[in-house]
């Protein structure tokens, strides 16, 4: 199993050691390789047969007996594979779709509402700290050049240009978001 292990997350690894007598088992090395040549679908898919099978190992073994046992560690594994599996679309999901509304309230001239929401997005995915003084400048400077505007204190040309910047600079944080990690 030592040779397939890097393929599993830490998480996943600490399960296997939990139920270390089924380590040299055919099954891991099954599973190792699946996840290494299937598409997600189809390695999803794959561990909801398997998981039906534990299912009914598990219901029909003797608890206490090393088939239940076996079962258990097959459920828990698969459990927390899938889990990690559904997890890693989720988030380019999102920042797709927060890239997305971003875009449209940029293009609809609500830098504000664009600004507050890349920040709170950030803020959700633990990935703030990247941009976090980029953000709170750009939005303190959109408040700066807001409130001049509303004191009569800009020209159109000025507010124009300041508005760009914002935008530009807010359009390079959200294409830095999108990216793959």
């Amino acid at each position: 199993m030592s040779q397939n292990e890097h393929i599993f997350s830490p998480e996943t690894r600490r399960i296997i050691a939990e139920f270390s007598q089924f380590q040299s088992g055919d099954w891991l090395r099954e599973c190792a390789i699946r996840k290494q040549d299937l598409k997600r679908n189809e390695y999803l898919a794959w561990l909801q047969q398997v998981r039906e099978q534990s299912f009914k190992g598990y219901a029909q073994s003797e608890a206490g007996s090393p088939a239940h046992a076996y079962h258990h560690f097959r459920l828990k594994l698969i459990r927390q594979e899938m889990q990690e599996a559904e997890s890693e679309t989720e988030v380019p999901l999102e920042k797709h779709r927060i890239r997305k509304n971003v875009m449209r309230h940029i293009m609809e001239g609500r830098l504000e509402m664009a600004l507050k929401q890349t920040y709170h997005f950030l803020e959700k995915q633990k990935e703030l700290e990247a941009f976090q003084y980029e953000l709170i400048h750009l939005l303190s400077e959109f408040n700066h050049y807001e409130e001049k505007e509303r004191k009569g204190m800009l020209k159109h040309e000025q507010l124009s240009l300041a508005r760009n910047r914002i935008r530009n600079a807010l359009l390079h944080i959200i294409k830095e978001i999108g990216k793959e990690e």
